[in-house]
């Protein structure tokens, strides 16, 4: 396993090291360890996007900021291959609960 400096990193890195990549069960860790928005600010979340009905695409974004309404604010961090309306670098917003993977 690799090494955190905390208990919320540990439980984010034990997650990640189960091996389920199901969305709802991510959620639910993060939720029991009550990880809030600002924690994320430098960190790199992954998120699926949609660019239309059959374009889908689970790509890296780094968390720059966050709304008032506690939505997480960023830049694309990969060259999408499937999504055509995004590119590199672009500005996206990520609600907490499509938060699918955590790099800390």
């Amino acid at each position: 396993m690799a090494r955190a400096d905390n208990t919320k990193e540990q439980l984010v890195l034990m997650c990640k090291e189960c091996g389920d990549e199901q969305r709802e069960y991510f959620q639910e860790i993060l939720k029991k360890i009550g990880l809030k928005p600002n924690e994320l600010i430098g960190k790199h979340i992954k998120k699926e996007f949609r660019g239309g009905e059959r374009q889908r695409e689970h790509m890296w974004v780094k968390i720059t900021d966050m709304t008032e309404e506690e939505d997480l604010v960023g830049v694309l961090a990969n060259n999408p291959c499937v999504v055509k309306n995004l590119q590199y670098g672009d500005l996206v917003t990520v609600k907490m609960n499509e938060i699918e993977d955590i790099d800390y």
